[in-house]
């Protein structure tokens, strides 16, 4: 078994709503100087019965690569959150990974502060809050307890 990855059949970074081209282009030059280089591409559709990850996008730095969920795709999806999604994957490219203890930590302090300078960060992250269950259906493993305790009253289920 060849233990380096292959590269993904090519895909489109222009998807049936949003096209990541343009958005990276201007998020690059508003917060990172037009630094960025990087390939994009939507990342291929699954069933929803099929769909593990909680992951919306992904850098992989060997290829300079950066991949979206394409459930992100769809016009009820607002464009802000989109950007959030890429940004968060271009600031990767630009925050260096901390070796501690012999630990990789690749969100450091200085990647989460560089991924608050989108401006609507927090608005992005409350809505992918609010709207997971659409976007990539229920899970399939039991909620921990301590996380049903922090829902509200009346959508406590257990």
């Amino acid at each position: 078994m060849n233990p380096i990855r292959r590269r993904s059949p090519s895909r489109s970074a222009r998807g049936h709503i949003y096209d990541l081209s343009k958005i990276f282009r201007r998020l690059n030059g508003l917060y990172f100087d037009g630094q960025v280089r990087a390939r994009l591409e939507w990342g291929r559709v699954i069933s929803k019965r099929a769909r593990r990850s909680r992951e919306f996008g992904a850098y992989y730095y060997d290829e300079r690569l950066i991949r979206i969920h394409p459930v992100l795709d769809q016009s009820w999806v607002p464009i802000h959150v989109v950007e959030s999604i890429l940004h968060h994957e271009m600031c990767h490219q630009v925050c260096q990974e901390q070796i501690v203890e012999g630990r990789r930590i690749i969100h450091t302090a200085e990647f989460r502060r560089k991924e608050r300078e989108y401006s609507h960060h927090e608005e992005a992250n409350a809505w992918l809050d609010q709207n997971l269950i659409q976007l990539l259906g229920p899970r399939k493993i039991p909620v921990p307890v301590r996380v049903i305790a922090k829902l509200p009253r009346q959508l406590r289920l257990l």
